[in-house]
Order: structure tokens, then C-alpha cells, then sequence
């Protein structure tokens, strides 16, 4: 199968949508402040959850944590923000490492950011 059938299968079996985000600092009147470009609106995609204990501070949280499935365009990369909806659900993550890429998809790992 060519990898443009192959991600036009894929893409049926996609349930959710999300909208992506690149984090840049600017200065705006003399503060430093973070602000989210748009690089990507609307996108098929699939949340697969799971869960790991991640230290944060002194005691070990539970961050949630999983994979999102994406087309392979645009590519995504580390820190970018992602905000999906999927069965009703609104979730915020950021992705957290490169993806796994392939001819028909991606395969991001994200967890959960509360900044959004």
C-alpha cells in the first residue's frame, strides 16, 4: 500500500481533532512573556491514554501521560502545545519528545499541561 493510501486509511480511524500551538518568549512592553503561535488547526487525530508517577518537586505526582496519532504533516516537535477534543473531552498536553514518524502517520508522545 502507498503511503498515501496507507494515510488515508489512517485518517478514517481518527476520532479526534486538534489544534497545535509553538511556544515562543517575546517581550511585550518590557516583560518576557509566552505566547502560542498557531501551526496547525483542525487536524485528524487519535489520543491513545497512559499514565506514569513523574516527579514534580518534592513528591512524585501522577501526570498524566500517552500518545497522540497524527498525519505526517506538519511535523511536530518537542514543546509544542497541543489542544485536542476527542468523545467529548477537551484535553491540553504538551508533546513531550520527538515523534515517531512514518509514511501515513505520527506518533507523538504527550502530558497533560496545565498552563493551557
Amino acid at each position: 500500500m502507498s503511503g498515501r493510501r496507507e494515510a488515508a486509511v489512517f485518517l478514517r480511524h481518527c476520532d479526534g481533532r486538534m489544534d497545535l500551538f509553538r511556544r515562543e518568549r517575546r517581550e511585550i512592553d518590557g516583560v518576557s512573556e509566552e505566547i502560542l503561535l498557531p501551526a496547525g488547526e483542525n487536524l485528524p487525530c487519535a489520543y491513545i491514554p497512559g499514565g506514569q508517577a513523574l516527579p514534580e518537586g518534592d513528591a512524585a505526582a501522577l501526570r498524566f501521560a500517552g500518545r497522540v496519532f497524527a498525519p505526517p504533516e506538519p511535523p511536530l516537535e518537542p514543546g509544542m502545545a497541543v489542544i485536542l477534543r476527542q468523545r467529548g473531552q477537551e484535553l491540553r498536553f504538551i508533546t513531550c519528545g520527538l515523534p515517531a514518524a512514518y509514511p501515513c502517520h505520527q506518533e507523538i508522545p504527550v502530558q497533560m499541561d496545565e498552563r493551557l
